[in-house]
């Protein structure tokens, strides 16, 4: 039982990792001969940048609400079922 619940954090922690490096990676833009890249651009990549942004949030949220979750269903069980 000790496993799934380090299993739990270990995935917890991978998935805020995971929202950590999408919030640190900048949006990709891709230029082609007839774009104008003067003003579309900034644009492009402040829309990208604040989908990304969203994105990762919610992935911190996910990350953080799993081992936070994890962690109240061992304190719980450690309360129900005491140790021998």
């Amino acid at each position: 039982m000790a496993y799934v619940f380090t299993a739990n954090f270990v995935v917890g922690a991978a998935i805020i990792c995971l929202a950590l490096v999408t919030m640190i990676l900048p949006a990709g833009f891709k230029l082609d001969k007839l774009t104008d890249h003067t003003t579309f651009a900034e644009r492009y990549y402040l829309e990208r940048h604040r989908e990304k942004q969203k994105k990762a949030f919610g992935f911190l949220s996910l990350g953080l609400l799993v081992v936070v979750i994890t962690g109240l269903v061992q304190l719980f069980l450690a309360w129900v079922i005491p140790a021998a």
